[in-house]
């Protein structure tokens, strides 16, 4: 069964697992999470049900159908919940990527291992990849491996579908966390002052803070309003499990940017790998070849005459 593939019969529904690491199970865990705040006071004080007056009489029939809708939603809110969290962590996974690059972290126990393993060293020289450009390169090569004549050369595992899927759990544990902590609080000048936190923390994630001192003034002055909301809430348990949310989403983070990391590194080695198989590059090569741009123009082209050849 190919990644793109999604099949309903009546027997089974067949979904790939990189899909469904990346998209329907984002979706399923959004339903769910859903499905315990109606029932559980999971995020509030109170569950939803509670909130909305008790619970009235639903059919058999109904429960089904809406069982059966929100299972064929589960693929597009997954897309809906990968674009919000890519829009909020992407730069935060981009920065500790190409920090983990930089020669004196990557000498930090996972790093280390996948460092050495993968001779990322010599064949970031050979591609004309730096440590200021480690990362963004890789989405480069990770966005080419797209072409389906690529993907014949460069075989995409599944690991970067994992890194969607802590990235969207840490999504998940944040907006649980912020929400926990604004009904932690009484008063409404606390509600609104963490309001105003959680859109400074949106603004700091969202703004280009690696060029902008400002943005990581404004990111650390979250981090100590959050400290100083859960200090003063009212419901101090609702607030502990707020904080805990919070610091497991920073730790979930943390592990999807040492898998990110760990993914770039194999796709440097797969594309030199690729690179070698049809002979692109070689010593008397061009400059242009040597970059990762050239790099993958030629593999396309490769590739492409060696499709046409098998058809001849």
């Amino acid at each position: 069964m190919s990644d793109s593939t999604f099949n309903v019969s009546k027997d089974s529904i067949q979904i790939s697992y990189r899909r469904f690491l990346s998209e329907s199970a984002a979706g399923f865990v959004l339903i769910l999470l859903f499905a315990a705040s109606y029932y559980y006071p999971v995020f509030t004080r109170y569950s939803l049900r509670a909130s909305f007056g008790g619970d009235p009489h639903i059919g058999s029939e109904t429960k089904v159908f809406v069982f059966v809708t929100l299972f064929l939603l589960a693929t597009p809110l997954g897309y809906a919940v990968n674009a919000f969290s890519w829009l909020l962590f992407s730069q935060v996974q981009t920065a500790l990527e190409t920090f983990f690059c930089r020669p004196g972290t990557h000498r930090i126990f996972p790093i280390l291992s996948n460092f050495e393993a993968r001779h990322v060293s010599p064949i970031m020289k050979e591609l004309g990849i730096d440590d200021a450009t480690f990362a963004t390169m890789n989405w480069f090569l990770r966005t080419s491996l797209e072409n389906p004549h690529l993907e014949k050369l460069i075989a995409e595992t599944s690991v970067r579908n994992l890194v969607i899927f802590l990235r969207n759990t840490a999504l998940f544990l944040v907006s649980g966390g912020l929400i926990a902590l604004y009904s932690a609080q009484r008063t409404g000048l606390a509600k609104a002052w963490c309001a105003a936190i959680m859109l400074l923390i949106a603004f700091a994630l969202t703004t280009t803070w690696t060029y902008k001192p400002i943005a990581r003034i404004l990111a650390i002055g979250g981090v100590f309003g959050v400290g100083a909301l859960v200090y003063v809430a009212s419901d101090l348990e609702l607030a502990a499990r707020a904080s805990f949310l919070i610091v497991t989403s920073v730790v979930v983070v943390l592990i999807a940017g040492v898998i990110g990391y760990y993914n770039c590194c194999a796709i440097l080695l797969h594309t030199h790998l690729a690179r070698a198989a049809v002979g692109v590059g070689t010593a008397a090569s061009s400059d242009n070849v040597n970059k990762p741009f050239g790099i993958i123009t030629a593999l396309v082209t490769e590739a492409a005459k060696l499709e046409r050849e098998r058809k001849i």
